[in-house]
């Protein structure tokens, strides 16, 4: 009979959130996210979250950033297969007409063998004013909204996508929740204006009202178009503490998503069949 202290130890996944400052140019940027994968995979991390519009961050390159995705995918492919990773590619513009004008805003989950186990189109578009030099948002002059949610299986994580301004949208994550996600993944692009007041703020509420983790990776900075991002991207427990924290330089956190500490949180609490659902 086997002692249970010689049994094989259940793998914890570890994850990692990258912080990006992307600028208009694709292949420079390509140049800092491949650089940012090599330190995931040399911490061994299973999956790597980068920002929304890592591969581009700029109005006026969108046509170009569509076209050179096929290729970047192609490398992001090969990366993830030869690094035994998993990349979660936060945002990409993917033409949504013939006459390249409109684009959906897609997020793409690549296997350890390179292959496309997921993708997600934002469902909500940031048309919005804010008090900060660039003034006006209006992500729906250039995009178009998704039409469904995305929940994904990756090895032992159940993975509910989003992107950016879906985090003001609690039900989406709701939904997740009930459909058994562990994981929230929230690439962004978040403002320096409404991160400073919401960012983390709404991260840890997503976090805890769901029971899932949350990996968090944001923009920094100042880029091409006079936009400035926050940062701060983050890793979150369920019970809303943040675990690791990328400030406001470019770089990775990384974390072990422990999901024995998950599942205790959810038995302890069990919010999920606390659910009314006859009162709506």
């Amino acid at each position: 009979m086997l002692n249970s202290n010689n049994m094989p130890k259940a793998h914890i996944p570890k994850v990692a959130v990258a912080q990006l400052n992307s600028q208009l140019e694709p292949s420079e940027n390509m140049l800092r996210i491949s650089s940012l994968i090599e330190q995931a995979v040399d911490q061994r991390v299973d999956l790597v979250v980068f920002p929304e519009n890592f591969l581009c961050m700029g109005l006026s390159k969108l046509k170009d950033a569509s076209r050179k995705f096929k290729v970047a995918l192609y490398q992001l492919s090969q990366r993830a297969k030869d690094g035994n990773i998993a990349i979660l590619c936060g945002s990409v513009p993917v033409s949504a007409s013939q006459a390249e004008s409109r684009y959906f805003s897609r997020s793409v989950l690549l296997g350890r063998e390179g292959e496309t186990l997921a993708s997600y189109d934002k469902l909500h578009l940031f048309d919005v004013d804010v008090d900060d030099p660039y003034s006006s948002y209006r992500e729906s002059d250039q995009f178009i909204r998704g039409k469904k949610p995305e929940l994904v299986q990756f090895e032992c994580l159940r993975l509910g996508m989003s992107i950016c301004y879906d985090l003001r949208f609690p039900q989406l994550y709701q939904r997740y929740a009930m459909h058994g996600a562990n994981v929230l993944t929230i690439p962004s692009a978040f403002t320096a204006r409404t991160g400073e007041a919401h960012w983390e703020v709404l991260l840890r509420a997503r976090a805890i009202e769901t029971q899932c983790y949350v990996l968090a990776a944001n923009q920094t900075g100042i880029h091409a178009d006079g936009r400035q991002t926050w940062g701060h991207s983050m890793i979150i427990d369920p019970w809303g503490n943040v675990i690791a924290k990328v400030d406001q330089e470019t770089g990775i956190c990384c974390a072990e998503l422990t999901l024995d500490t998950l599942n205790d949180i959810r038995k302890a609490m069990p919010m999920n069949k606390h659910q009314r659902t006859d009162i709506f």
